[in-house]
This record gives structure tokens, C-alpha cells and sequence, in this order.
């Protein structure tokens, strides 16, 4: 139930101690073809901030990458997982983020850096996937919700309060969190 209550609220667990990271994990939060939208440069600018005070690369999906290219800082970008078929142009779910990372992250700290809405379940899945994490304090929790968000799965946050509950049951009767 906590997780639940968390992505509702935005307001979640930290744990870890960010000095021990070794990489930055930095999913993105919502679709668009470009990826690019409020949520997703929030996320950029917090990674940036931890990837300069930490010295550490970030593994990012493509939204919070091209921000983070937009910003211009895009050589702190060790990884992109960027979309390989039509339909992930549209959209990458957190397994997919996770299943290309995961080898290259295994033996690292790492520090998760998402949207405070989404956090809790992605930091259950990571760890899921073997990662050891750290999720920081202070994650943003814009509540812009980008206007380039077409789809149903996050645009508004109507949606996601309908929808999240709903994804965080599936994966805790699938054994996935």
C-alpha cells in the first residue's frame, strides 16, 4: 500500500547514501516522440546536479537524455536507451529501460533519478533486476504535466491516479516489485 500512497503523492522513501553512487540511472516520465516536455527536463536538470556534485555518468532514456543534450551537457550521458521499433518511438516501459541497463549497471551503486511520482516503483524494479540503489532526496515533482503527452499513460494526473495503482498491483502479483 505504501507504494501506492507514494505515487499518488509524490512523496516516497529515500534510502542510500548518495556519496556511494557510481552511475545515475534516469528514467523518463511520460511519452512523445521527442521525449522532451517539463517532467522530463526536471528530471535532466536533477541528474546534472548530481552528476557534477558526484562525478558520475547517467544512464538515461531517451526523453531525459535529449533534454539533457538540450541543456548542454550531453557529455555526461554513458548510455541512452533510445527506442529500436516503431512502437517504442512511442513509448519505453521501465522493463525495457531496465533490461538494457541492467548488465551494464550490475556491479554499480546506483542512484535513481526519477520523477518523485514514478520513483518508488522504478527503484522496486531496478532492484528487482539485481541493481543495488540509492534514491536521493529532493526528486522533482513538477506537476506541469507536458502538454505533449497524447497518450493515456500519463496525461494528467487524473490518468496516472487511475493508472499507476493498477501497474503497481500487476507487478506485485507478478512477483516483478
Amino acid at each position: 500500500m505504501f507504494m501506492i500512497d507514494e505515487a499518488l503523492t509524490g512523496r516516497y522513501y529515500a534510502h542510500g547514501n548518495p556519496e556511494e553512487a557510481e552511475a545515475i540511472l534516469a528514467p523518463a516520465f511520460g511519452r512523445s516522440p521527442e521525449g522532451l516536455g517539463v517532467s522530463n527536463f526536471a528530471i535532466a536538470r536533477f541528474a546534472i546536479t548530481q552528476a557534477d556534485q558526484y562525478h558520475l555518468p547517467i544512464y538515461s532514456q531517451y526523453g531525459v537524455t535529449n533534454a539533457i543534450r538540450a541543456l548542454g551537457r550531453g557529455e555526461l550521458v554513458a548510455m541512452s536507451v533510445d527506442p529500436r521499433t516503431e512502437q517504442e518511438k512511442k513509448y519505453i516501459n521501465s522493463d525495457q529501460v531496465l533490461d538494457r541497463v541492467a548488465d551494464a549497471l550490475s556491479d554499480r551503486n546506483v542512484m535513481v533519478v526519477a520523477h518523485a511520482f514514478h520513483a518508488p516503483r522504478f527503484d522496486a524494479q531496478a532492484m528487482e533486476y539485481g541493481l543495488t540503489t540509492i534514491l536521493p532526496k529532493k526528486l522533482p515533482r513538477t506537476w506541469g504535466w507536458d502538454n505533449v503527452w497524447r497518450e493515456a499513460h500519463c496525461s494528467s494526473p487524473f490518468i496516472w491516479a487511475l493508472r499507476e495503482p493498477l501497474i503497481i498491483a500487476h507487478h506485485k502479483f507478478t512477483n516483478r516489485i
